[in-house]
């Protein structure tokens, strides 16, 4: 078929308005994967060529998320995000819903910033009774 060019054991597609499927025969991005995928060795790269660590995602511009994780209802349970000017920063939620107001955890990763938290005022570092 055409758009597709073999170069030894290499085959990708040569034409960048195509999209590539693997268990399905309508994919609706550049690549999609449908079914289980397993990966039995080395490195895999989101946003890079050279990934240097099992899983390294790399955003192209700041600000931005990083990675966000959904539980089964769709309601976001962990973000990672690049922010303005800022630190990188770890929000965790409850898996209810995606609000504020269901924000549980806010970790910055710069320590002069006053708004990293936990709700509920309690960490327990080597116990598993804060008091």
């Amino acid at each position: 078929a055409g758009g597709w060019t073999r170069t030894g054991t290499n085959v990708y597609v040569t034409t960048g308005t195509d999209n590539v499927g693997v268990g399905t025969s309508v994919p609706r991005q550049k690549l999609e994967v449908a079914g289980t995928t397993y990966f039995s060795s080395g490195n895999v790269g989101i946003g890079t060529t050279n990934p240097s660590r099992p899983l390294t995602v790399k955003y192209a511009t700041t600000p931005g998320d990083l990675a966000a994780f959904y539980n089964s209802s769709d309601f976001m349970v962990f973000r990672f995000r690049q922010n303005l000017g800022g630190p990188a920063a770890l929000y965790m939620y409850d898996g209810l819903g995606t609000s504020v107001d269901h924000l549980n955890v806010f970790l910055s990763a710069d320590g002069s910033l006053a708004d990293s938290y936990i709700k509920g005022g309690r960490l327990g570092i080597g116990t598993t009774n804060p008091g």
